[in-house]
């Protein structure tokens, strides 16, 4: 479950939703995109190694494929000089030595990138934009992604990932920008709600008010925007989102969040190392920490 801080909330249920993005307008050209694709392939290829690397025996036979995948694999880096293209926080891990990544700081935050490269992928033309409660499938992703040039350098695998050639339009940017916010500013709302209940926290009958009112508005704006509801709040899979189970709410939390990123990552609004989101600011939701 994410760890994230309860708020106080104030509502203006009146306002319109509005968008924290500040440029609906794709910025990143199609070379760039295929660029930051490059860097997820390999950044996953080092996660499912580190990923294996901890649930083997050391000295095993399986153990030294992988570890003669991660050094052919430091071998494409060095070719490719990918350093120049990578950033700080990718330059970090694929830096450390075979069998050091931490589960927790290093595995599971790269393991995400399988959603943002998704959404990349899309955005060149490659794979349609699953829903908002599904990841985008991982095979699918792989079979792209596994696709290799003739020589390692980084304009040949450019090159691979662009035969496509289907840049998404702003407009079906735009419109999944809007959708996804109206989305995953209700799966924050619903957040504060678990860590209510796993605190023992008590929210006071106006809060509560409070977030019906929001939860009824978003409801509304989602509406508009062709999401699927139900009376008086968004569906999951047919399940009224209140009573989604926490396993359902961390995966779709986690498709939001990452979603997210890569499309302000292309629109030019966020960078691709990013901190967890904190809660909309918009003039439908304040808050105070």
């Amino acid at each position: 479950m994410f760890s994230r801080s309860l708020t106080r909330w104030t509502i203006n249920p009146t306002k319109h939703f509005q968008s924290r993005f500040n440029s609906i307008q794709l910025v990143k050209t199609p070379i760039e995109i295929a660029q930051r694709i490059l860097c997820n392939k390999l950044l996953l290829d080092r996660t499912i190694l580190e990923t294996n690397n901890k649930d083997r025996i050391t000295g095993t036979s399986i153990m030294d494929d992988d570890h003669k995948q991660y050094e052919m694999l430091t071998k494409v880096i060095e070719e490719l000089n990918l350093y120049s293209i990578t950033t700080k926080r990718e330059t970090e891990l694929m830096s450390k030595e075979w069998g050091s990544w931490d589960m927790n700081t290093d595995i599971i935050p790269s393991i995400q990138r399988w959603e943002s490269t998704g959404v990349l992928l899309w955005a060149l033309g490659h794979l349609k934009m699953p829903s908002h409660s599904t990841r985008f499938d991982i095979k699918s992703i792989l079979s792209i992604l596994n696709r290799t040039p003739n020589q390692n350098t980084i304009i040949n695998y450019q090159n691979v990932f662009l035969l496509q050639n289907q840049l998404i339009s702003n407009s079906k940017l735009n419109d999944q920008i809007m959708d996804l916010e109206i989305w995953f500013t209700r799966a924050q709302l619903h957040y504060s709600v678990l860590l209510a209940q796993q605190t023992n926290t008590r929210i006071p009958q106006q809060i509560q008010t409070q977030h019906q009112q929001m939860v009824q508005e978003l409801t509304r704006q989602a509406r508009l925007r062709e999401i699927e509801t139900g009376p008086d709040d968004f569906l999951v899979d047919g399940i009224l989102y209140k009573d989604i189970s926490e396993d359902v709410f961390d995966l779709v939390y986690m498709v939001g969040e990452c979603r997210l990123v890569a499309l302000g990552w292309l629109v030019g609004t966020h960078e691709w190392d990013y901190q967890p989101f904190q809660f909309m600011d918009s003039d439908l939701i304040s808050h105070r920490f």
